[in-house]
Protein backbone atom coordinates (compact mmCIF):
# COMPACT_ATOMS: atom_id res chain seq x y z
CA UNK A 1 0.00 0.00 0.00
CA UNK A 2 1.67 3.30 -1.22
CA UNK A 3 1.70 6.14 1.40
CA UNK A 4 3.04 9.27 2.84
CA UNK A 5 4.78 9.53 6.26
CA UNK A 6 5.60 13.08 7.52
CA UNK A 7 7.52 13.65 10.34
CA UNK A 8 7.86 16.98 11.77
CA UNK A 9 9.78 17.78 15.25
CA UNK A 10 13.33 18.40 16.51
CA UNK A 11 15.72 16.89 18.78
CA UNK A 12 18.62 18.20 20.83
CA UNK A 13 21.41 16.19 21.80
CA UNK A 14 22.24 16.27 26.00
CA UNK A 15 25.09 14.65 24.82
CA UNK A 16 27.93 13.95 22.33
CA UNK A 17 28.84 11.50 20.58
CA UNK A 18 28.57 9.80 17.04
CA UNK A 19 25.99 11.48 14.86
CA UNK A 20 24.93 8.31 13.36
CA UNK A 21 21.31 8.35 14.94
CA UNK A 22 19.17 11.28 16.03
CA UNK A 23 16.26 9.67 16.32
CA UNK A 24 14.32 6.10 15.35
CA UNK A 25 10.32 6.04 13.99
CA UNK A 26 8.15 4.57 16.33
CA UNK A 27 8.01 0.91 16.20
CA UNK A 28 4.47 1.17 14.70
CA UNK A 29 6.10 3.18 11.68
CA UNK A 30 8.89 1.55 11.59
CA UNK A 31 7.29 -1.77 10.40
CA UNK A 32 5.54 -0.26 8.14
CA UNK A 33 8.36 0.88 5.51
CA UNK A 34 9.32 -1.41 3.04
CA UNK A 35 11.10 0.74 0.25
CA UNK A 36 14.40 -1.04 -1.07
CA UNK A 37 16.90 1.81 -0.77
CA UNK A 38 18.79 1.36 2.34
CA UNK A 39 19.22 4.87 3.23
CA UNK A 40 16.86 7.95 1.74
CA UNK A 41 17.59 11.46 1.48
CA UNK A 42 14.71 13.20 2.80
CA UNK A 43 16.28 16.99 3.54
CA UNK A 44 19.21 19.11 5.04
CA UNK A 45 18.80 20.77 7.97
CA UNK A 46 20.08 23.97 9.83
CA UNK A 47 20.62 23.51 13.36
CA UNK A 48 21.02 25.57 16.31
CA UNK A 49 23.25 25.42 19.06
CA UNK A 50 22.81 26.52 22.75
CA UNK A 51 26.26 28.58 22.41
CA UNK A 52 24.09 30.19 19.29
CA UNK A 53 26.36 28.60 16.66
CA UNK A 54 25.03 27.32 13.78
CA UNK A 55 25.49 23.99 11.75
CA UNK A 56 24.73 22.51 8.51
CA UNK A 57 23.93 18.83 7.21
CA UNK A 58 22.17 16.39 4.84
CA UNK A 59 19.10 14.27 6.68
CA UNK A 60 19.05 10.96 5.88
CA UNK A 61 16.00 8.15 6.85
CA UNK A 62 17.87 4.37 7.03
CA UNK A 63 14.77 2.45 5.66
CA UNK A 64 15.79 -0.72 7.19
CA UNK A 65 15.59 0.26 10.79
CA UNK A 66 13.85 3.59 10.89
CA UNK A 67 16.60 5.48 11.90
CA UNK A 68 16.90 9.29 11.17
CA UNK A 69 20.83 10.56 10.69
CA UNK A 70 22.92 12.90 9.19
CA UNK A 71 25.06 11.82 6.00
CA UNK A 72 28.37 11.91 4.68
CA UNK A 73 28.11 15.98 5.00
CA UNK A 74 27.48 17.55 7.58
CA UNK A 75 29.60 20.46 9.88
CA UNK A 76 28.22 19.31 13.39
CA UNK A 77 30.44 18.92 15.99
CA UNK A 78 29.75 15.72 18.39
CA UNK A 79 29.39 18.00 21.65
CA UNK A 80 26.27 18.33 23.18
CA UNK A 81 23.45 21.58 23.15
CA UNK A 82 22.55 20.61 19.18
CA UNK A 83 19.02 21.43 18.39
CA UNK A 84 18.52 19.81 15.09
CA UNK A 85 14.81 20.39 13.64
CA UNK A 86 13.60 17.23 11.56
CA UNK A 87 10.51 17.35 9.08
CA UNK A 88 10.63 15.49 5.62
CA UNK A 89 7.96 13.55 4.05
CA UNK A 90 8.48 10.03 2.82
CA UNK A 91 6.93 8.40 0.25
CA UNK A 92 6.56 4.52 -0.06
CA UNK A 93 5.60 1.50 0.61
CA UNK A 94 3.64 2.52 3.95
Amino acid sequence: MDGVLYVEGAVRRNAGGALTSFATLPPAVKSRITARAKDAFVGAFCALHTNGSRAFGELYLTTTNGVIATGDYTTLDGNAGWVIPITFSFIGDL
